[in-house]
């Protein structure tokens, strides 16, 4: 079964078609409890998951929406649309370096204002069973190599010790790749720290660093 992944602006039925291609389906859907369990077990308060999940009708159908759901006037409600697809885009920017409104990203657009949910469910479902979109070796192991790289990022930010250590997490067969420019001085405590958190996680068989040290400058006074 291939793996289906939604997105969508804020304020849309996201949520809803996915509720429904999931039951079509016969497998689960990641509820918000789930995640909200997994942003527990990494230290992730809560409000920062809920920007990243924010619950995309017709772009005055979002309008009613926010009025209804929000309390506010008509132009408060485009402003606030506008500032948490903003929001999303920038973070999406920063955490994957995608642009998450570019269509060339999706193997497939549906516009929710020309079609229903039912419709919109039963092209997903039919297309999840086509030949193409099964997954394969190459796709298994892509998977599981994404899954290993996000689990080491995942616990080198819940960890005080190196959860501001900015770096780049990146895993192949089991070798992880950690990379970063560092502003701190290099006695070599900051590389045996990482390389110590990241063996933790299960899948990881090898730590490869490449920290680069940018010296630490004295302000004068």
């Amino acid at each position: 079964m291939p793996i289906i992944t939604i997105s969508r602006g804020s304020l849309s039925s996201g949520q809803d078609l996915a509720e429904r291609v999931a039951s079509q389906l016969g497998c689960s859907c990641m509820s918000r409890e789930m995640l909200l369990e997994a942003a527990t077990r990494y230290g992730v308060p809560e409000p920062k998951l809920s920007e990243l999940f924010e619950k995309k009708p017709s772009f005055w159908g979002r309008i009613r929406g926010g009025m209804e759901r929000q309390n506010l006037s008509r132009e408060e409600a485009a402003k606030f649309i506008q500032r948490i697809d903003d929001e999303r885009y920038h973070r999406m920017r920063e955490l994957f370096e995608v642009d998450w409104r570019d269509p060339a990203l999706y193997d497939v657009v549906l516009n929710l204002e020309q079609m229903s949910l039912d419709t919109a469910a039963e092209i997903v479902v039919s297309l999840a069973q086509k030949p193409e979109f099964q997954p394969t070796a190459a796709s298994n192991k892509a998977l599981q190599d994404v899954a290993v790289g996000a689990r080491v990022k995942a616990t080198l930010l819940a960890d005080p010790t190196t959860g501001d250590i900015p770096v780049q997490v990146d895993a192949d067969d089991g070798v992880v790749h950690i990379s970063g420019i560092v502003t701190a001085i290099d006695d070599g405590q900051i590389e045996d720290t990482l390389r110590e958190r990241a063996m933790t996680v299960p899948g990881v068989s090898q730590v490869l660093l490449d920290i680069q040290f940018r010296p630490v400058l004295a302000h004068p006074g």
